[in-house]
């Protein structure tokens, strides 16, 4: 920011650009806890022929979630995955058998079984695919990522 702002400088532009900045951050965020969480599936897959994971538990303190076929999932029994924005509480990570509503307060990445994406949204598809659907901030354009 320069250090004298005339009329041709406003705050508001930089402050628009800061914003821009945040939204891609949170975006890039959201996108690597998204990749993380299918490669935790995928691993899961391969480690049990071809079955995919029932249960998600978010550890908040290693910032962790675990992906199993009962709970309690944790590091004994649980395919593990690295997220860094989907981890401030035990349920910012779940499964999801119907389309959720991602609200303006959604801090949830959901792991929809038997979904596939059509662009960035959810619909149904062959009872092997995996997708994350999640939004990164209020009113911004939710995300579909398959597998």
């Amino acid at each position: 920011m320069p250090a004298t702002l005339s009329a041709r400088t406003t705050p508001v532009r930089y402050l628009a650009q800061y914003r821009t900045g945040v939204v891609l951050a949170l975006s890039v965020a959201g996108k690597n806890d998204a990749s993380a969480v299918l490669g935790s599936v995928q691993e899961y897959a391969d480690n049990n022929g071809g079955g995919l994971p029932s249960v998600v538990t978010v550890d908040t303190t290693t910032n962790t979630a675990y992906m199993c076929s009962s709970s309690p999932c944790a590091a004994a029994n649980g395919t593990p995955a690295k997220v860094g924005f989907f981890n401030a509480t035990a349920t910012s990570v779940q499964f999801a058998t119907t389309v959720p509503t991602l609200s303006s307060t959604s801090d949830t990445l959901y792991v929809m079984k038997s979904f596939s994406c059509s662009g960035n949204t959810p619909q149904p598809g062959s009872q092997r695919s995996v997708i994350v659907y999640y939004a990164v901030e209020p009113n911004a354009t939710p995300q579909c990522v398959g597998s």
